[in-house]
């Protein structure tokens, strides 16, 4: 397995309203790669304030 991706990652951006900033979303766990070198197995998250912060610094990418 090269990643795993979790299977409600989609839907639960989706849903997001993309104002709340409090919103974690879990984007997988750590690959079996990573685990190889002694990354402990864990879930993967992105924080929506991130996410903010990034669509605001890019806007131009919306059009």
């Amino acid at each position: 397995m090269k990643y795993s991706i979790d299977e409600n990652f989609k839907k639960t951006y989706n849903e997001w309203d993309k104002t709340d900033p409090t919103i974690y979303f879990t984007v997988g766990n750590t690959s079996n790669a990573l685990q190889s070198i002694g990354i402990k197995k864990q879930p993967i998250t992105l924080d929506s304030s991130k996410v903010i912060k990034i669509k605001n610094k890019h806007s131009e990418n919306d059009r």
